[in-house]
């Protein structure tokens, strides 16, 4: 796994264990699934913009867990509002460079000069989904 890789990874781990701790304190499920998916399905500025959303959520878990008192639940809250802070700021950071959903996926682009439509392909014997044709 490459470096990029690696940190979208760890980034990921974090996000999804502040967001647990915070279902678990503050009881947020679908906030949490929407978040997590959308740091994965987003690339680009559109997971920076992710992150911050992210990052304002971790703010209002620290703030209503130490608001309604010191109980197991709001410190679950408080801590996974810490690590969703600290993920969402890796995100909007480094976001931009994590492999996206599907990327792997998408044709490359030949030059224009080269380019041939996928029927004039077939009928020459190329596949047209060939990288190296």
């Amino acid at each position: 796994m490459s470096g990029s890789g690696r940190q979208y990874a760890l980034a990921l781990a974090m996000l999804t264990a502040g967001l647990i701790c915070i279902v678990v304190g503050l009881g947020l499920p679908w906030l949490v699934v929407a978040v997590v998916l959308g740091v994965v399905a987003t690339r680009g500025r559109g997971r920076m913009v992710v992150g911050v959303l992210l990052a304002i959520l971790g703010v209002a878990a620290v703030v209503g867990s130490l608001v309604g008192g010191m109980s197991a639940g709001a410190v679950a809250g408080a801590v996974g509002g810490l690590l969703v802070i600290s993920g969402a700021g890796w995100t909007v950071m480094r976001g931009d460079r994590w492999p996206s959903m599907g990327a792997r996926y998408e044709r490359q682009q030949r030059s224009a000069g080269t380019r041939r439509s996928a029927w004039e392909e077939l009928d020459q014997g190329i596949d047209p989904t060939d990288p190296r044709a």
